[in-house]
């Protein structure tokens, strides 16, 4: 079934005028197996994704916000050439309607159909970013550092029972982290505010500057010679090795890697 076109979250933006503001990093995260593999290949791996059925490699624009329980690492990137193939935008962690981290207690359930309204299709990653820059601008009053900090305008934040109005669908999934409004105590996730850029095909490396790597220190010494070998030192100097006490704890993790990027993006 099709979703009403005035339903779809990029009905919401298509007035707003590309927004001036600086392009924030992004940051792709996964189990630090695939760690070596990423490196020596120079590429991140489109993979099936079981919402959308198709493969698909995912970032996060300008936050740390993706966990993964197996050895958490993080590459913080720059975008350096524009990637001439199709992205997809989504105002949120598409991965958590599965989870149902975004259904309201007082009956408002978002399903996985609702997917199709949380897309915004781009032909490449510069168009991606533009439309990024302008989610913030109409949500977050054109401030990276509001976004960042999950700081929603609050013309956008809703009662329950407005929640519940499917034609303030748009609005609904930006202030879904509103833990007034009775959502879930799960709902200050980050994961729930944060942009997250979809690649429709593999991702070079060589068309980011890495920023930083964080990993820990089982990341490396699996494949330390090979890894070694691969590594120039520019790439050495970029890599900061997590505190162990860390390892078993993603969500420390993930806010230390926070605390970086805003340094990294605000200081």
């Amino acid at each position: 079934m099709k979703l009403d076109p005035e339903l779809k979250f990029s009905a919401s933006i298509d007035n707003i005028t590309e927004s001036e503001i600086s392009n924030l990093l992004l940051t792709h995260c996964f189990a630090g197996a695939s760690f070596y593999q990423i490196i020596s290949d120079q590429f991140i791996k489109a993979k099936i994704c079981p919402h959308y059925g198709h493969e698909l490699a995912y970032f996060f624009y300008g936050k740390p916000s993706y966990l993964v329980d197996s050895a958490p690492t993080y590459l913080v990137l720059e975008k350096k050439n524009n990637i001439s193939h199709p992205f997809r935008v989504s105002p949120l962690d598409t991965g958590g309607v599965k989870g149902g981290y975004y259904d309201y207690k007082g009956g408002y359930k978002v399903s996985l159909e609702s997917l199709e309204g949380f897309g915004i299709e781009c032909n490449n990653i510069e168009e991606s970013i533009k439309v990024s820059k302008k989610i913030i601008k109409k949500y977050f009053k054109n401030q990276n550092e509001n976004y960042f900090d999950d700081n929603l305008d609050s013309d956008y934040s809703f009662t329950g029972e407005k929640m519940k109005d499917l034609k303030l669908f748009p609005k609904l999934v930006c202030s879904i982290c509103n833990v007034q409004n009775g959502m879930d105590p799960r709902a200050k996730d980050p994961r729930r505010n944060s942009i997250e850029i979809q690649s429709t095909q593999d991702v070079n490396l060589y068309d980011f500057e890495i920023i930083a790597i964080y990993c820990f220190n089982e990341v490396l010494s699996d494949n330390l010679e090979s890894l070694l070998a691969l590594l120039d030192e520019d790439y050495k100097r970029k890599i900061t090795l997590l505190d162990q006490r860390l390892l078993f704890d993603p969500y420390k993790t993930r806010d230390k890697i926070f605390d970086d990027m805003r340094d990294l993006q605000f200081s």
